[in-house]
Order: structure tokens, then C-alpha cells, then sequence
């Protein structure tokens, strides 16, 4: 982390902008950016420090806790996908004899497999479950104190 505090503006937009040939990182990014809007009608101060932007455990879309009153603002799935052997992706499939119930498989035919906390396709709903963001590494979890140092946020761009 010391190097990318200790890069110049200039190189990390370089970075970040090789980085964003890659829809889901660019998507990650966009949202990121999106939570540091101020809301329409009101103005941050220019010397303000910009405010935490924190990333959903859950959905992964980025917030700020200011922002975080939709109940109703990250939608997933709380249970796992399960291998369904039923599922039209596998009808012709000519490689029964491997291995399907893999990440790799979930990644690449999300239609194979359902969610066992409702029975929907992988490739289906945004989710069933419904609530307002919740931070990675849980900061409602630490110390309340105003001076308590909030927790870092890792956003993992593999994903």
C-alpha cells in the first residue's frame, strides 16, 4: 500500500486506466467514483478530506456511510450455488466424466447451478435477499469513538 500512497496522481490514473480494460475491474471503478458524488444541492468543501468510500461485503458496490439509507440497496444472495444437473446449459455437454461442480464452472456457466437459499438459477436474480449495504470488514463492529481509525477497505480486482 505504501506505493500506491506514495504515486504520483498522474501514474495512478495510468494504472487505473490499464486496469479498466477489464469490464468487472472498470465496473468496480465506476462505482467507486459514483459514491464520491456529493448529493445533488449540496458542495464539499475544497479542502475537505474526501470521505471514506467503502466497499459492500455483500454486492461489492461501493458506498458512503452518509449515503447508506436505502434498506433496500444491496440485493444478493445470501446461501451457495449448487451443481444442477437438470439445468438446460448441461444438455449436450460432451464432458460429463469431469469435474463441473467447480469455481471455474460457476464462473463460466453461472446457468448450470442454482442458489440454494431460493432455488433460483445462477444466472438469474440480482438476489433474494434484500438490506442496506454492510462494509467490508464490518466497521460497526470496531469501536465507536470518533477518533477510532476506520478499517481498511481491500478491493479484490480478480474478481
Amino acid at each position: 500500500m505504501a506505493q500506491i500512497e506514495s504515486a504520483s496522481d498522474q501514474m495512478c490514473r495510468k494504472i487505473l486506466t490499464a486496469l479498466c480494460d477489464d469490464p468487472k475491474i472498470r465496473q468496480k471503478a465506476f462505482s467507486c467514483l459514483r459514491a464520491y458524488q456529493p448529493k445533488p444541492g449540496t458542495k464539499r468543501k475544497a479542502v475537505e478530506a474526501p470521505p471514506e468510500v467503502y466497499l459492500c461485503k455483500y454486492c461489492g458496490d461501493a458506498f458512503l456511510e452518509e449515503n447508506n439509507i436505502d434498506t433496500e440497496a444491496c440485493c444478493h444472495h445470501p446461501g451457495e450455488l449448487e451443481f444442477d444437473d437438470d439445468s438446460d446449459t448441461w444438455v449436450d455437454w460432451p464432458y460429463w466424466d469431469d469435474d463441473m461442480d467447480t469455481e471455474d464452472m460457476r464462473k463460466e456457466y453461472p446457468g448450470g447451478f442454482t442458489w440454494n437459499c431460493c432455488d433460483e438459477p445462477g444466472d438469474g436474480s440480482s438476489g433474494c435477499e434484500a438490506h442496506a449495504h454492510v462494509a467490508v470488514n464490518n466497521k460497526r463492529q470496531k469501536a465507536s469513538s470518533k477518533t477510532a481509525a476506520k478499517p481498511a477497505v481491500t478491493v479484490d480486482l480478480t474478481q
